[in-house]
């Protein structure tokens, strides 16, 4: 039955023309005897209709309901009032009309979430669904239209990631927004708490069925960090109560001659009490940002979500020096042991641990006075004295300033005050530039370049590696183009074993046999060789490496 009438819809969406929908929509604002004009116009604002169909449609319906917003019932008082509504006739109506706008409001979020949806189309929409969030409740914030569509963003299948950008962009300034937003996410976040509680009681049942709930629960995870970590900072002082407020902005007003000077009394009262709205959300927006992140950060999340927690929560620059420089040295010990996608992150987060707090540079080029500051070698990750531990050192080349030290930095200690972080340095990393994977080398490097310029240089968006494993970079490895492959010794064919100058032989030494050897048939390497050849072998290199 439901194919039938999309059929049936769509065969009518394409013998309407544009003009049709106008006049729908002028006799639907001249008149109430041109109601039944809305459920028509309702049919086209969908995300198969052709977008100026929507826009068309929107625009006379959004005008429609504008004025009769605050006369609607509530969506729970109609549903449970219909055997009062009987003898009403009134009631009826306005419960008709409350659940076409239900209608409207669920067709809106649909087109905002379509993949095919036009961007301009979004746009249109969102302001349309946000103006409804402004007018809803009686000229106050309707936080329930705004949860239903923060709700099904976070339960979208698909990344919703363009859409929040979107409202962020143009919505998130305004702090009346982020503070139901707030409020929104501490809700389902704990529903998904509880979701997810009871598909681990039943993952034993599912396991042998190869079903695994928590992976379909990983994308409203990854939709819930994605909007929260888009909403700005607001600085929660009492004293400061000037922040811009949504509800409080281009309050619809009829401009009739009668309703001119009502009109001016209700505009000071609800400016006053909206004054006193935006003192009490300053008031609360610390604890509901406390709530909403806690309430998330408990879920069981994925992998690539907690590098990026990890990354959000490192990003204030009001954190002291000791408690950064624990940070980069506890990331760096684990970056000797992590596989080169794990190194990856770990040299990102480092970048933007430095970028964040220049009062760690310190742990980059510390220089070696003597045996006033030592560096303690971890015993997992021991580097050998011929290496050193170049980030000690002013100039990594000049090996005679390499020298083992002991690192101060106490790995075990819980408390990063007590670690002794600020008196180490970054040499884990800095011996990752000669990690065995190519990639992790080449990264570091252009860390260390970074540094140098850093006028010129931004963080490292932390998603772009949060992902990543041994697959993806084997993956880029072999995607390279490979200008010159590496031969054995020689461009062109050689014509004797041992040439005759060394430099040939980069890195090896060639000397010639001690002539006061005895000739006891042994060569000096513990080989045996003939005493016939003992006049031969006094001219004879040996390589050594």
């Amino acid at each position: 039955m439901a194919s039938i009438l999309s059929k049936n819809q769509k065969q009518k969406q394409k013998t309407t023309r544009l003009s049709d929908l106008k006049s729908l929509g002028h006799d639907l604002l001249s008149s109430r005897t041109h109601t039944n004009n809305l459920p028509k116009l309702l049919s086209f604002i969908s995300p198969t209709s052709p977008p100026q169909f929507v826009v068309e449609s929107l625009l006379s319906v959004q005008a429609f309901f504008t004025p009769l917003l605050p006369d609607l019932p509530s969506s729970s008082s109609s549903s449970s009032s219909s055997s009062a509504a009987a003898d009403d006739p009134e009631l009826i109506y306005r419960t008709w009309l409350r659940s076409k706008f239900d209608e409207l409001v669920e067709s809106l979020v649909q087109i905002l979430l379509s993949p095919d949806s036009d961007d301009t189309l979004k746009e249109v929409v969102l302001d349309a669904l946000m103006e409804f969030v402004k007018l809803g409740n009686g000229g106050k914030f309707h936080s329930a239209i705004f949860h239903r569509f923060l709700r099904s963003i976070v339960y979208s299948a698909a990344s919703a990631n363009v859409l929040v950008d979107l409202l962020a962009s143009k919505y998130f300034k305004y702090i009346d927004v982020c503070y139901f937003t707030y409020i929104s996410m501490e809700k389902l976040a704990k529903t998904l708490d509880a979701k997810g509680i009871s598909d681990d009681r039943n993952q034993n049942a599912d396991v042998n069925n190869g079903s695994h709930p928590s992976e379909s629960m990983e994308q409203p995870f990854r939709n819930i960090h994605y909007i929260m970590s888009h909403i700005p900072a607001f600085e929660c002082s009492v004293e400061k109560t000037d922040y811009d407020m949504w509800s409080e902005s281009n309050q619809y007003e009829d401009h009739s001659e009668s309703q001119k000077a009502k009109d001016k009394k209700q505009k000071t009262k609800k400016h006053n009490e909206n004054a006193l709205s935006a003192a009490n959300i300053v008031k609360k927006m610390k604890l509901k940002f406390t709530k909403a992140w806690l309430s998330f950060l408990r879920l069981p999340l994925p992998l690539d979500v907690y590098k990026e927690l990890l990354d959000s929560c490192l990003k204030s620059p009001l954190l002291p020096a000791y408690l950064a420089a624990a940070f980069a040295k506890k990331l760096s010990r684990l970056s000797l042991s992590v596989p080169p996608s794990g190194a990856l992150v770990i040299i990102a987060l480092i970048h933007n641990l430095l970028q964040r707090h220049p009062s760690i540079n310190c742990l980059v080029n510390r220089v070696q006075q003597g045996d006033q500051e030592t560096v303690k070698v971890d015993p997992e990750a021991e580097v050998s004295t011929q290496e050193g531990v170049g980030a000690n050192v002013t100039d990594s080349t000049d090996q005679s300033l390499w020298k083992p030290v002991i690192d101060p930095f106490d790995n075990e200690q819980s408390d990063p005050k007590k670690s002794n972080a600020m008196r180490s340095s970054l040499w884990e990393i800095d011996t990752l530039r000669h990690h065995y994977c190519p990639h992790v080398a080449r990264f570091v490097v252009s860390l260390e370049n970074d540094l140098t310029v850093r006028s010129k240089t931004t963080e490292i968006s932390i998603e772009d590696f949060s992902s990543g494993s041994y697959a993806t970079i084997f993956g880029e490895e072999m995607r390279r183009r490979v200008k010159q492959a590496p031969i054995s010794f020689y461009r062109t064919t050689p014509t004797s074993l041992f040439p005759e100058s060394e430099s040939d032989f980069l890195g090896w030494t060639f000397k010639c046999e001690d002539p006061k050897r005895k000739n006891d048939g042994t060569h000096e390497n513990g080989k045996m060789h003939n005493k016939s050849d003992h006049n031969q072998g006094k001219r004879q290199r040996v390589a050594c490496s």
